[in-house]
């Protein structure tokens, strides 16, 4: 077993990928998503935010979600800000069901570099069940919006982010049609994470799989 305090010194200028979790409040209660951290501490402070920043070198990969929905940090906008002009690569994945009209236009105005948008149903009765919450309509009128307001601006990039599960594979295709309806640049399937919970019910032992075709 290595000795840990031989290692050279992290520092967070060496960093290339930085994770900020801005906050752990959420508006959904996502079955895939781990609900039991919410509200659990603050979100985190726009002073703390901007001391990491400063350390970080040009170029830096810098996401700011992890559990809670970015959207609702009062500061998001002033938060992408600093770190473009710091010359970081920002982006998040976002619900995108709350999110504000000056929250989009200041994604665009402050060069985010990508928005990540989440949706794993193709309907409103399957996101119901899997979020808890009848916002569908909301998600969708929300990424036609920001597709308006981005125009013939290269950033944000936007990305719809699928999470595959035994629930969500038989919605693949209705997403797939809604993207391309939409006029999102990418579509990215991402696998299931059960955050070290006993596999649930939905899971099947072999997993989930889209095949090419």
């Amino acid at each position: 077993m290595s000795d840990i305090s031989s290692s050279p010194q992290l520092t967070f200028e060496k960093l290339d990928f930085v994770y900020l979790e801005l906050t752990v409040k959420c508006n959904l209660a996502c079955h895939f998503c781990d609900n039991s951290v919410r509200n659990l501490y603050k979100d985190l402070p726009t002073e703390q935010f901007r001391a990491i920043v400063d350390q970080l070198k040009p170029g830096t990969r810098l996401c700011l979600h992890g559990l809670g929905e970015p959207t609702l940090h009062r500061d998001l906008l002033e938060l992408i800000a600093y770190a473009k002009a710091r010359d970081l690569y920002v982006y998040f994945n976002t619900n995108h069901t709350v999110t504000t009209e000056r929250q989009m236009e200041g994604f665009v105005e402050h060069d985010l570099d990508e928005l990540r948008i989440s949706i794993s149903a193709g309907s409103r009765e399957k996101f119901a069940e899997y979020t808890g919450s009848d916002l569908f309509d909301a998600l969708l009128d929300r990424s036609r919006r920001m597709v308006e307001i981005r125009g013939e601006s290269p950033k944000p990039k936007l990305r719809f982010v699928f999470v595959l599960t035994k629930q969500s594979v038989s919605e693949y295709r209705a997403v797939v049609r809604i993207a391309e309806e939409i006029g999102v640049d990418e579509l990215m399937v991402q696998s299931y994470l059960n955050w070290g919970k006993p596999k649930s019910a939905d899971e099947p032992e072999e997993g989930c799989a889209v095949e090419d075709r």
